[in-house]
């Protein structure tokens, strides 16, 4: 895929006016200017929807603050516990430590939001290892492959399955 085509609002006010003065047709100046023909209208749209802003007044006054009210705004941000104190300590620690600080039992965070507060999936946070791998099966199977060469994949996958293993002849991959 190509990469998207980034134009400058100068270029963008420059097609718009020519598309706006309706001298050519919307294929010429898309031919000309080497945009799509609906790019074009978008902008020829967004200029029309736009224009009276440039006629608003400069001189509007700003919102009034009330600095009493802003100081105890203040004052309740610095109480709030803050996240990135406990996130930056959280990331200091190994996996395990982080997935034992997760609390299912906590009503106000969720365990996707405490997971996430301590860069772990949420998945490996709920994952209960069963003992078996992949790499003791392979190792299984390499070593019955060297007492046995004779083994094909029918009589390999029959071995395994009389051992207690989930196995089929044809892997899914």
């Amino acid at each position: 895929m190509s990469k998207r085509k980034n134009y400058s609002p100068e270029f963008k006010a420059k097609v718009a006016l020519e598309a706006l003065k309706g001298k050519h047709l919307v294929a010429e100046l898309a031919g000309r200017f080497s945009v799509h023909p609906m790019i074009s209208l978008s902008w020829k749209w967004v200029l029309l929807e736009c224009a009276s802003g440039v006629f608003e007044r400069v001189d509007k006054k700003a919102p009034k603050i009330d600095e009493e009210q802003l100081k105890e705004l203040h004052a309740k941000i610095v109480k709030l516990p803050s996240p990135r104190i406990f996130v930056t300590k959280a990331q200091t620690m190994d996996r395990q430590a982080r997935r034992k600080m997760v609390e299912p039992a906590n009503t106000d965070l969720s365990i996707r939001k405490q997971c996430h507060l301590l860069s772990i999936s949420r998945s490996s946070f709920s994952y209960t290892p069963n003992g078996k791998t992949a790499m003791n099966l392979t190792r299984q199977i390499d070593d019955q492959l060297l007492e046995t060469p004779f083994f094909g994949g029918r009589q390999m996958t029959r071995h395994l399955r009389n051992e207690g293993h989930l196995a089929n002849a044809r892997p899914h991959l």
